[in-house]
């Protein structure tokens, strides 16, 4: 494409790479990837398959075999060898991929034996990054290839396998294409005003203009839920000592995680559990009980529980059932308010006989709601797990439609629809539709840089950069 034309220096690698494509430490098999110009004729100078060959080595076919050190004659590793032509590999050139012992004495032997051949280590994400200047992938499908090594539930790779199969690329590209046609449109009436031609009026541009934008608006409604299921949902566990925030932790975890004793104050630091609900990841924090402290480890661990809420996504509220609201409780309720906006409010020990109605609470502190929990109870923590899913993604993930889960991606349809708002007051307003193209063409480049057909060098190695090696 243009954009690709445009990466110069950036662009294809007459070089070759070399790099391990599984992780690192003990197993049974490891996989070695070599990419470029000279990847099968390294591996044709260094393989010899077990049995004597009928034919010469071929394309889209596999190995066995063994890695022999043309220096010394010495067997390096019994391998497996697979071979990909140019056009029809991951990265979209000549590529080898060996399959050998997992051990690092191993893999490392291999991956040095193509070193002393010529080939050069790959950088993190420089495959994919080879993937996307060949146009094996766009710039999106190349970061859903991310997005599916660290997914941290069932949706979330779900998600990252429909991004990777291009499902968000095309809706992107088709709003692009749309103000692309609309601004050609624009030019045309221009370029040839003395021709038969119909002129694009403000009307029309406005119109197209708010169509865009209303589309844009339905992948942005789903962002949140996207990063959460992308970062997952950090959830601080706040109350006074005694409510049973430990206990209700190591009841949504279901098993002991938090130690729990009658005496005020067991937990001065805090405590970290991932757990996922309707397919969300949460990341609980229990902290300490919030207090005028005794002591200076009590004021330290204090303080970390209002930075842990003031950092949170959400905040869990605890309160005691079976006791009326106290002035410690008041406290907590006013540092919370202070510090978080989303709030589900817990009324805990409902084992216990009932002195605190939510109706009451509620008046104390407006949360998004307030729900009944027993720590000791089987099943007594699954109304706080409904509320919690419920705040997030109404419920659950919905396996339809496309979840906008990158937040580069949702800042840059952000800038596009404030490009597009501004074309469309403008166009409101009578400006010549001239002007008003301008503010559509930067909203097109907005989306481009989503799917990688309008990006700079230097972006584009800043993305690949946060990806693992060998990918």
């Amino acid at each position: 494409s243009s954009s690709r034309a445009r990466m110069g220096d950036h662009g294809l690698n007459p070089d070759t790479i070399v790099q391990r494509a599984t992780p690192a430490g003990e197993g049974g098999l490891a996989v070695v990837r070599v990419s470029g110009p000279e990847a099968r004729s390294m591996a044709e100078a260094v393989f010899r398959r077990a049995t004597a060959p009928a034919r010469p080595l071929r394309w889209r076919h596999a190995y066995y075999g063994r890695l022999v050190d043309p220096a010394s004659g010495r067997d390096v590793d019994e391998v497996v060898l697979t071979l990909y032509a140019p056009g029809a590999s991951f990265t979209g050139e000549a590529m080898a991929e060996i399959g050998c012992h997992a051990g690092p004495i191993a893999v490392g032997r291999v991956i040095e034996l193509f070193q002393r051949l010529g080939a050069r280590p790959a950088e993190p994400g420089e495959f994919s990054k080879r993937a996307f200047l060949n146009g094996r992938l766009d710039l999106c499908q190349a970061e859903a290839i991310c997005d599916l090594v660290r997914a941290r539930s069932d949706e979330a790779a779900q998600a990252a396998l429909r991004q990777l199969d291009g499902g968000l690329s095309e809706r992107v590209r088709g709003l692009r294409d749309s103000l692309m046609g609309l601004l050609a449109e624009i030019e045309v009436t221009i370029d040839f005003p003395d021709d038969d031609l119909v002129p694009v009026t403000t009307d029309h541009a406005e119109r197209r203009c708010e169509e865009a934008m209303r589309a844009l608006d339905d992948l942005l409604s789903r962002a949140e839920v996207g990063r959460s299921l992308r970062e997952g949902v950090v959830v601080a566990i706040a109350g006074r000592p005694n409510v049973g925030k430990s206990s209700l932790l190591n009841g949504l975890l279901g098993r002991q995680r938090a130690i729990v004793t009658s005496e005020p104050g067991t937990t001065r630091d805090l405590i970290e559990e991932q757990i996922t609900l309707a397919g969300i990841p949460f990341r609980l924090v229990d902290t300490a009980g919030l207090r005028a402290a005794s002591g200076e480890v009590e004021a330290m661990g204090v303080d970390l529980a209002l930075r842990a809420i003031e950092t949170a996504d959400i905040c869990l509220v605890v309160l005691d059932a079976s006791m009326p609201i106290e002035a410690e409780d008041r406290r907590v309720m006013d540092q919370v308010r202070e510090r978080c906006a989303r709030r589900v409010g817990v009324l805990n020990k409902r084992d216990l006989p009932a002195r605190l109605t939510a109706e009451q609470a509620s008046a104390a502190l407006a949360c998004s709601a307030w729900v009944h929990t027993s720590a000791i109870e089987p099943g007594g923590t699954t109304e706080l797990e409904r509320a919690l899913a419920e705040l997030v993604a109404g419920g659950g993930i919905s396996a339809e439609g496309e979840l906008l889960t990158n937040a580069r991606h949702a800042h840059l349809m952000r800038m596009a629809r404030a490009e597009l708002d501004s074309a469309a007051a403008a166009a409101r307003e009578g400006v010549p539709v001239d002007l008003v193209s301008i503010r559509i063409r930067a909203a097109a480049e907005h989306l481009g840089e989503i799917t990688g057909e309008t990006l700079v060098p230097e972006l584009v190695d800043r993305i690949f950069s946060t990806f693992c090696l060998g990918k």
